[in-house]
């Protein structure tokens, strides 16, 4: 089920936005193919809990006066140093058409080769490219990690339940979790040594002369002294 949210139509003639913002109002925009541009203004208290639902890829019936429009939160700013939300926009796509969109993973369970193995958990991915009609995105998908059971397991593409209609763009043998094992003490010391040694290779310049090299290339060039007669 779409979720729903008010708007207004605002006039760019008419206040500010500063003073929208301080009446507690957002900014925004809708636009798609075929529809006109609208200038909205959005209640932040109601758009901000549907947002941490909805997030950027879930479908919200938006309504403006008497028409309803289904769109997807294109964008949304937020300011720099208050992280106070700025302005909007809303993409209406069209729903018989598939569209490219970019899904969240969503890691649960724990692997046996971490709890038991005390491996190293490595996730490779935090979102998948996929292809489908607006309204069958998933809010997101989910990575199994108990499907993990030993150390040098690994969850790709492949593995993943993907809901029906929904096309994966990446490469199906794409790895999106995998457990290693753990590096020993030693391990992790000689990686340090082997790191030091390559920046002392990359930051050092010539080697120093010998000292035979040297005097020859200072004498190069120079006649030899004649010898005492």
């Amino acid at each position: 089920m779409a979720l729903e949210l008010k708007a207004a139509k605002r006039d760019l003639a008419g206040k500010k936005l500063s003073t929208l913002r301080n009446e507690g109002l957002v900014p925004a925009e809708l636009y798609g193919r075929g529809v006109e541009n609208i200038h909205l203004a959005i209640k932040k208290e109601e758009f901000l809990p549907l947002f941490r639902k909805a997030g950027e890829n879930s479908m919200i019936n938006l309504q403006v006066g008497s028409d309803v429009h289904p769109v997807l939160v294109k964008n949304a700013q937020w300011h720099p140093i208050s992280d106070e939300i700025v302005s909007i926009d809303f993409y209406q796509p069209r729903l018989d058409e598939k569209m490219e969109i970019d899904v969240p993973l969503s890691f649960e369970g724990e692997s046996s080769a971490v709890n038991d193995l005390d491996g190293i958990l490595l996730k490779n991915a935090s979102e998948l490219s996929i292809s489908t009609l607006p309204t069958n995105i998933p809010s997101e998908i989910v990575v199994d990690l108990t499907k993990i059971t030993e150390i040098g397991g690994s969850i790709h593409v492949k593995d993943l339940n993907i809901p029906e209609g929904v096309e994966v763009l990446d490469d199906a043998e794409m790895t999106v979790a995998t457990v290693t094992e753990k590096m020993s003490v030693e391990e992790d010391e000689a990686m340090g040594q082997e790191v030091d040694l390559e920046n002392i290779e990359k930051e050092g310049g010539d080697a120093e002369p010998k000292e035979g090299e040297e005097k020859s290339k200072e004498g190069k060039g120079e006649p030899a002294e004649a010898s005492a007669e």
